[in-house]
């Protein structure tokens, strides 16, 4: 990020537009991203199976598994897999998206703007894994006290709930896409979908 930054020459004021409209388009990427191929199964014949199966299966099948509504902190350090996107998501994340729209951005609009969008991609990026990491801590850890942390907390746990998971509160940050579509969930805090006491074995799949 402060790499991306560095190659900054001249900027005129228009060009730090690109920041809030990365993160706007960012912002509606994470939305999507999770609303579509992490929690909707792929067609047995879309071509694109070898891509997807493993980011539903790592997400729905495996961490909404091991996170649910009535226990979603970490126990140990041991549970982290569980949350952060491993090495190769991560490369798989720049190699299929990153590169190829920074490039076009870059050739479309300039260097400048094609920095500011990677700059803001990374930076994203961090604020993402660190919100998520986050909502996984005890309440009363020093993540957990971040101001404003319990609401957007609160948010995700909601989205642990069985009964919601696929129709609610997709945004992992900020909910400007659940706001968008529809997808806020407005509940009251007695909403509740009651879990079987068999499913809070937390299994970890390692």
């Amino acid at each position: 990020m402060v790499v991306c930054v560095a190659q900054i020459r001249q900027p005129v004021w228009y060009q730090w537009l690109t920041l809030p409209l990365a993160f706007i388009f960012l912002n509606l990427v994470e939305y999507w991203g999770h609303r579509g191929p992490m929690h909707r199964r792929p067609g047995r014949n879309a071509w694109y199976l070898p891509l997807l199966r493993p980011v539903y299966r790592r997400h729905t099948l495996r961490h909404h598994r091991f996170f649910h509504r009535d226990a979603m902190a970490f126990e140990n350090s041991r549970d982290f897999h569980a949350v952060l996107f491993p090495p190769v998501l991560v490369t798989f994340f720049l190699l299929v998206s990153v590169v190829p729209s920074g490039l076009a951005v870059t050739w479309i609009f300039g260097a400048n703007v094609g920095w500011l969008y990677a700059a803001m991609v990374f930076a994203y990026f961090l604020n993402y894994e660190l919100l998520h990491f986050a909502y996984h801590t005890r309440e009363d850890s020093p993540l957990g006290r971040i101001p404003a942390m319990a609401r957007l907390r609160r948010r995700h746990t909601e989205h642990h709930d069985p009964s919601l998971m696929g129709s609610y509160n997709f945004n992992i940050t900020y909910p400007l896409g659940d706001w968008l579509f529809g997808t806020l969930y407005q509940g009251q805090a007695g909403d509740r979908t009651e879990i079987p006491a068999a499913s809070l074995t937390r299994q970890s799949n390692r």
